[in-house]
Parts: structure tokens; sequence; C-alpha cells
């Protein structure tokens, strides 16, 4: 009995059986599905490329800045789909791993079973938009390499020796991450803060600077590499040919709409329980109503808003010009502009938006854990928000929120500890939030299982 429970006990479990279901759902998932095909066939000699290094190069020339993260798909896309099966939950589980240890959770048995439940209810089907490994070479690889190259900075601020193979590792890892646009943003801006803080405690590992370096590198190569204009111009003339006539603010506005819809008016589990955190910590520490009916209205907007959107559509179908409000053009247009309704959602969105970041101060009160979760919801925003500034923003998807539904995920732990060792949260507050997060769990593994090919 003993031994079962230290079992049961043991931070790594959670990990274990995340990564274990993970792969189980992984084995039916197709790897020849969109762009899949064509990035396999570059390694299998039958694309109009002769191999994976020509294919990056004239890439270079008319579509992108992803060298790298291309040349990776292909190397995965080459070899047998069970590969990626078994990568892509690994780095998943790298992922949740990375994200307890940067908020010194890793040994929190109940906190590392929730960052795995996060991240698994995180909203994978978008992954297949454009084909499973493509989409997750591109968009998620990067990002757990940027959490890799996070891991070893705070290593250095907990005190801890690094040896210098590990710091490559960290530029190396680096390197890579960069190479994604949104992940370069993100792992920028928290690099900065590492950097801060390690210059206010003496700690500053050598490699920070390189890796800041690195990432100034990377920015300069995507706006200097000639395909990623290119690939601007195609997409302009092909979805959005009125784009260079969109001013800045315009941009702004179509960025920070298409960021926070994505989180607020879509079936998000991540910023539901988000939602539903910050509300308990309100209620908890305030009996001010208006504070509690300030807590409760981003989780009943992301209740019905966005888990029961198409229920509360099917009820009241008079209620689809919300949704139809937001498009790549801008919530409010010329053409709608004559209407009054048309503000409404636009209103809405940014007011819910701003009395949620209210709400977050709320339940941490004044302290460093509320500048570190604002800090990293907004430069996580601002990684989707950025999509605007291209003309991408005509066709780009949910994929593209993955940064950003990440970094909901930093923020929900960030709550949790500050949560864990609140005594007044009795076992019907914890017996309800577990039996939802068991419910999205179900939810989420029938999704994935669906499909399967």
């Amino acid at each position: 009995m003993t031994r079962a429970r230290k079992v049961l006990q043991s931070p790594w479990l959670p990990f274990l059986v995340f990564y274990l279901l993970f792969a189980v759902l992984h084995a039916g998932f197709s790897t020849q599905s969109g762009d899949d095909a064509f990035y396999s066939n570059v390694m299998h000699g039958f694309a109009e490329w002769r191999n994976a290094w020509d294919m990056v190069a004239k890439h270079y020339q008319m579509w992108s800045a992803r060298q790298i993260t291309e040349f990776t798909a292909c190397m995965v896309g080459g070899l047998s789909p069970w590969v990626w099966r078994l990568l892509n939950p690994l780095m998943a589980v790298f992922c949740a791993f990375g994200t307890s240890y940067l908020l010194h959770l890793e040994r929190d048995v109940r906190a590392n079973a929730l960052v795995c439940v996060l991240y698994f209810i995180h909203q994978w089907p978008y992954m297949a938009d454009a084909g499973w490994v493509i989409t997750t070479v591109i968009y998620f690889w990067t990002a757990a390499l940027g959490i890799l190259a996070l891991l070893l900075a705070a290593r250095t601020l907990r005190g801890n020796r690094v040896p210098v193979w590990a710091g490559i590792a960290a530029c190396l890892a680096t390197v890579f991450a960069a190479n994604g646009e949104q992940t370069a943003l993100m792992l920028t801006a928290l690099l900065l803060l590492y950097a801060g803080v390690g210059i206010r405690r003496h700690r500053l590992p050598w490699f920070v600077p390189v890796q800041l370096v690195i990432c100034a590198a990377s920015f300069v190569y995507m706006f200097t590499c000639p395909g990623s204009a290119a690939r601007m111009e195609g997409e302009m003339i092909s979805y959005y040919k009125n784009y260079s006539m969109v001013t800045f603010f315009q941009k702004v506005e179509i960025g920070v709409s298409f960021a926070m819809r994505n989180v607020i008016f879509t079936r998000n589990f991540v910023f539901f329980f988000l939602c539903l955190l910050v509300c308990t910590a309100v209620f908890l520490r305030y009996k001010n109503i208006l504070f509690r009916m300030m807590a409760a209205w981003p989780l009943l907007v992301a209740l019905f808003g966005g888990m029961l959107h198409r229920e509360v559509l099917g009820l009241f179908p008079q209620l689809s010009f919300w949704l139809e409000a937001f498009s790549p053009n801008g919530t409010v247009t010329l053409a709608s502009s004559g209407n009054p309704l048309s503000f409404l959602p636009l209103l809405f969105l940014y007011a819910t938006f701003c009395v949620f970041v209210v709400d977050v101060y709320l339940a941490l009160g004044h302290t460093a854990d509320t500048l570190l979760a604002l800090y990293v919801f907004f430069c996580g925003a601002a990684t989707n928000a950025a999509i605007a500034f291209t003309s991408a923003i005509g066709v780009s998807g949910e994929r593209t929120a993955l940064i950003f539904s990440f970094s909901l995920i930093g923020v929900c732990m960030i709550l949790y500890r500050s949560l864990r060792e609140e005594k007044r949260v009795g076992l019907p507050a914890k017996g309800v939030f577990s039996a939802l997060l068991c419910a999205a769990c179900i939810y989420q593994t029938y999704s994935l299982w669906e499909m399967w090919i």
C-alpha cells in the first residue's frame, strides 16, 4: 500500500499519464494530409525540388524565412509516421514540465496534473488545418524549444550551476525557436524579463545575452528575407487586395480583436478555466458585490459566448451578428459604421478584456505574481495580434493562437500557485473544478479520436 501511495504521489506520474494518453491518440492521426504530403514528398524525390536543401533555399527566395523549421518538417515527414506520433506527445509533455519548472511547481503533483490537463485540452484539432506534421513543427515545436531555452536561464536564477555545454544547448534551442515568428516574439519578451531579474540578482548567465542576440538576428533575417515579401504580396493578391490601404490603427484594432476573439468567442477550454480560477480567487478574497460581479463577467462570457456559443446561437439566431462582426477587414468598417449595432461587439469585447485584466489584479493582489501574470498575458496576446501586421490575417486560423493559449496556461498556473495554500477553498469547490476538468478531458479525447483516419 505504501509503495502504491508513493507511486500515486510521484510528481512524475501526471507527465507519464499525459504522454501515454496523448501518444495513443496520436496513433490514428494522418501524417499525409494537407501540406504534409508535400513536405514528405520532398525527401522521397517526388516533388519539384531535388532535396530538402533545394526546397528551403528556394523557399527563402519566394515563400518564407522558416528555413530551419521547414527543413525539420521535411526530415520528420520523410521518416516513418511513428516518429512524429511519438515525438509530438513528448514535446507536449516537455512543455507541461517546463511550465511547472519555470514557476517552481515541478515537485507539486497536483500542479503537474493540472498543467498536463491544461495542455491536453488546448485546441489541438486546429493543428490539423494545414497538416499535423508541418503545423506542429512550425508552431508547436518552436514553442517547446523556446521553453527549453528558458529552462536553463531559470535554473541559474535558482542558484544552480549550468555547464557550458548546457548553455550552448540553450543557444541552439533558441536558434530553432526563433525561426518561428510568434515564438521569437514571446521568447524575446521572456528573455528580457529573465535578463532584468538576472542583472538585479547578479546572476545573469552568459548565454542569455547570446540568446537575445540570436532573437534579434532572427527578426532581421525575417524582415530582410525576399520570400517573406513575395509571400505577403501573393497573399494580398489572393486574399486581401486592399491590405495596403489599412492604416496602422486599423491593424491594431484588427489584431487585438482577432486575438481576443480567439479566446473569448470560441470554445477555448483553457481560457474558460482561467476565468474560473480568477473568479474563484476574487470570490474568496472579496465580499464586495461589485468585485464579484466583475469576476463573474468574463466567466459568463467565456461560458455562453465561447463554450456554448453554438447552442446560444441556435436559441437566439438574431445574435449571429456578434460573431460575424469580426473579420479581417476590422470589426467596424466603412460599410458598417453607419449602423450603431456594429459597435456593440467591439465595445463588449474590449470591455470584457479590460474587466478581465482588472480581475487578475484583484485575484492576485498588489504582488509580483500580478505583474508576471499580466506580462505573460499581454505578451501572449501580442503574438496573436501581430498577425494583423501581415496580409496573412485574411487566411490565418485559430492555430496562430497557440502561443497565446500557452501563455494563458502559464497565467492559470500562477493563479493556482496563489490558491494552493488557500484554506477557504473547500472540497465542494475542488470537486466541481475537478469534475469540469474531467468533462473537458473527455470531450477533448472524443474530439481527437474523431480525427482518426
